[in-house]
C-alpha cells in the first residue's frame, strides 16, 4: 500500500487549507479548487498503482477559518470516487493552534463520516 500524506501542514495540506491557500487561480478559492491539486495527484497515482491507496488528512484544523470535519467528509467522498481505499484521520493545522487532546480524541473525527459510506 501507499499512504499519501495530506495532513499536518505538508504540501498537499497547504493546498487543501483555506488558512494557507490564498491562490486566485484554478488551485485556490473554493473547496473544489483547493482539492484540485490532490485530485490530480490521485488521478496520476491511480494510473500506475493498482494496490491499496491510503490518504492521511487533518480532519479538522481547529480554526473557524480552516477546514472542518464536514469539509473532509466531502473530500473523502471525492477521494473514494477516485479509487482511494482508506482515509487515515488525524488532525492539526497549517497554523499553530491549541488542540484539545485526550485519549482517543481523534476517534470521533474518523467516525463522523461513517454514516455516509
Amino acid at each position: 500500500m501507499i499512504e499519501l500524506h495530506a495532513a499536518h501542514g505538508y504540501l498537499i495540506n497547504e493546498f487543501l487549507s483555506p488558512l494557507s491557500n490564498k491562490r486566485d487561480d484554478n488551485y485556490g478559492g473554493s473547496r473544489d479548487r483547493r482539492f484540485r491539486f490532490l485530485e490530480e495527484l490521485l488521478q496520476e497515482i491511480i494510473q500506475v498503482w493498482k494496490k491499496p491507496l491510503f490518504v492521511r488528512v487533518s480532519a479538522t484544523e481547529y480554526s473557524s477559518e480552516g477546514n472542518s470535519v464536514d469539509d473532509y467528509v466531502y473530500y473523502s467522498k471525492k477521494m473514494k470516487e477516485l479509487g482511494v481505499h482508506l482515509i487515515d484521520c488525524s488532525s492539526g493545522s497549517v497554523i499553530k493552534t491549541p488542540i484539545p487532546d485526550y485519549p482517543g480524541y481523534q476517534v470521533p473525527l474518523a467516525e463522523h463520516g461513517m454514516d455516509t459510506q
